[in-house]
Parts: C-alpha cells; structure tokens; sequence
C-alpha cells in the first residue's frame, strides 16, 4: 500500500505542479513588496506570463519537493490506514465497519499531516522563490527555517494544515473501503 500509495503521488504530483506553483505564487504575491508583485490576473494571465517571462521550465519549480511531499503523504496515508484500521480491529473493541474507517482515517491523516508538513513548507519556499539566483534545495530550506526560526517551526501552521488534511483522508480512505466492498459484493 505504502508503495502505491507513493507512486500515485509522485505522478500526480508531476502532473499537478504547475496548477501548484500558480497557486503559491497568487496566494503569495500579496506578501511581496508593490514593486515585486506579479499581479497575476487569473490563473490562465499566471500560466502565459510565467511562461513568457521566466520559460515553461518555471511551471516545474519545486518539482522534486512536490515529488517527495506527495509520495509520502499519499505512501504515508495509505500504508498508516491500513495498519490503523486492522490494528483497531485486532484490538477487539472494532469491527470492520464505517467507523473505524472513520477513525483509521483520521488518525491517518494526522500522522501524513506530521511528516508532509516540512516538506510542504520548503516546497512552498521554492515555488515562491524571487531573484535571480535559483532556489536553494528543500533540505537546504528545511535547515535554514530551523535554524531560524527553531526545529518546531517546520511544523508551523499544522492545525490548518490537519483541518485541510483530514476531511480529504476521511474521504478518500472511506471512499476506497466502500468500493472495495462493492467490487468484491458485484464480482466475488
């Protein structure tokens, strides 16, 4: 599941970098100095002016932290799931029902919440990156903020984040145990 899990997230996130650097830099135009901002008007002005501007290369930035953020929220959800809803059931006081999906699921978003968090902040950093000089490297980024700012700060902003992170594992982990139910109730 693990392995799964982190090839679908290497290839979504290959896929989806480019919406994600268009997005980051949107959100994060309002932080820059009036002389520094982008005033993208839509996404479609973003796209074009990027690719203009800085070469269609630039839609791939933070293509490497995106790649390992991705694969191991989606390793990490998927394998933690599993392990979580039969390690509730073996427990005895579960059955393989809803609920325990439910809670499997949310225990399972805490702990991708808990190690994607550094990376989604380096990634961010370098889809953001201003200057002439290219981004320094998530590793290189995840130290500098810790040295700045304290090792507890690569996890900065983890309640927000958990409140994005958990509907969407509930939802897709409940989603994926139903229609494995279903498949297997229609062909078995």
């Amino acid at each position: 599941m693990i392995s799964i899990g982190m090839f679908s997230g290497v290839v979504g996130a290959f896929v989806g970098t480019p919406a994600d650097v268009v997005l980051v830099r949107m959100v994060g135009d309002i932080k820059l100095s009036p002389e520094k901002r982008r005033n993208y008007k839509n996404v479609i002005s973003a796209l074009v002016d990027i690719c203009q501007k800085e070469g269609i290369t630039t839609l791939w930035r933070g293509t490497a932290p995106s790649i390992g953020r991705a694969a191991i929220v989606s390793g990490v959800q998927l394998g933690t799931y599993s392990r979580l809803k039969y390690a509730l059931i073996d427990t005895g006081y579960f059955v393989d029902n809803s609920w325990t999906q439910f809670l499997a699921a949310i225990l399972s978003g805490f702990v991708a919440t808990l190690t994607s968090l550094p990376l989604d902040l380096a990634k961010t950093k370098i889809q953001n990156w201003v200057g002439p000089m290219k981004p320094p490297g998530m590793i290189k980024i995840m130290k500098q903020t810790s040295n700045r700012n304290g090792f507890l700060s690569l996890w900065r902003g983890f309640l927000a984040y958990y409140t994005k992170a958990c509907p969407t594992a509930i939802i897709t982990m409940l989603l994926v145990d139903q229609l494995q139910a279903l498949y297997i109730r229609i062909f078995t």
